[in-house]
């Protein structure tokens, strides 16, 4: 499946981005004149494709060496446009990647573009190398950014309320670990399941430990069996997560169906990255009481004295 990115004006720039560094990248449909799709090439490389789906932007490179991979940037517009590329900081908020523009990316100064400014006919596509060539004393670990698609009107002239912006941009988040793939590599435990109530609502929230180097976008499922109560079988429910980062603890909720009722249950959990998929069966008793607000309170409380003692 084609991952596209419509541009749309500099007013309405700040997308933000979710689940995409599993591949599943989002769509937003430009609202002027000036618009360009961003298409992410398949990868060759092996180590990519088994960390990833071959078509989100991920770089695996030791130290000292480079690696390129192809994107094509498509015009959507029906004016000549003139494309700038660049890289930029990725803020993660939540596990939602979102654009920042008050700081720059570590890794921009080691991207290139061939090309990287052009002019695109409407209806024009072109493609470029994106290469990545890591400093030979770059310490090993892992690195977010963005890829920026800059593009500005080759027209000067404006026609009335159907003029054209000036310009627009449209972005793709980057992975880029620095190591090798045995440096570099996924890895992740599932850590508990505990009933719990959000907004009124019955879950199952499900505990993940990112324990690897790369970054979780997990999907799988859940299912239950009564321990008190034969042949009364739940599931399987299925869950995709955001994105987790390494050294990071994540969670999914499950909305619980009726049929979930507090008592014992056995619970197996079965999530999967790509090719990286676990299991654990739990036996636990479910249920949904909603959150304590005594301890917060307690915190609130000792924080109002310690300022005032202050």
């Amino acid at each position: 499946m084609r991952s596209k990115f419509l541009a749309t004006s500099l007013l309405s720039l700040f997308l933000t981005f979710s689940g995409i560094l599993s591949g599943g990248l989002v769509a937003a449909e430009a609202k002027s004149n000036l618009g360009l799709v961003l298409d992410i090439l398949p990868s060759t490389d092996p180590s990519i494709n088994r960390l990833t789906d071959g078509q989100a932007l991920w770089f695996v490179i030791p130290p000292g060496q480079n690696k390129s991979r192809q994107i094509r940037i498509t015009s959507s517009s029906n004016v000549s446009e003139v494309i700038t590329l660049s890289v930029g900081y990725l803020n993660r908020i939540n596990g939602v990647a979102t654009i920042d523009d008050s700081k720059k990316s570590e890794t921009a100064p080691w991207a290139s573009f061939s090309p990287s400014n052009f002019t695109l006919a409407p209806g024009a596509s072109q493609v470029v190398d994106f290469t990545y060539s890591v400093p030979a004393n770059t310490d090993i670990g892992i690195h977010e950014a963005f890829l920026f698609a800059y593009a500005k009107s080759n027209s000067t002239t404006s026609k009335a309320e159907y003029s054209v912006p000036q310009a627009a941009r449209i972005a793709s988040p980057i992975f880029l670990g620095v190591g090798t793939t045995a440096q570099i590599d996924t890895d992740f435990e599932i850590d508990n399941v505990t009933g719990v109530v959000v907004d009124g609502i019955r879950n199952l929230k499900i505990d993940f430990k990112n324990v690897g180097k790369t970054p979780l976008n997990l999907s799988g499922n859940i299912q239950l069996s009564s321990t008190e109560f034969m042949n009364r079988l739940v599931g399987p429910l299925n869950f995709t997560s955001v994105v987790i980062r390494p050294g990071i603890d994540g969670y999914v909720l499950v909305p619980a169906p009726a049929e979930v009722t507090p008592g014992k249950w056995k619970v197996l959990v079965t999530a999967t990255q790509i090719s990286n998929t676990k299991t654990r069966e739990f036996t636990k008793n479910i249920d949904f009481k909603a959150p304590s607000a005594l301890v917060p309170n307690l915190i609130r409380i000792a924080l109002i004295f310690f300022f005032a003692s202050v």
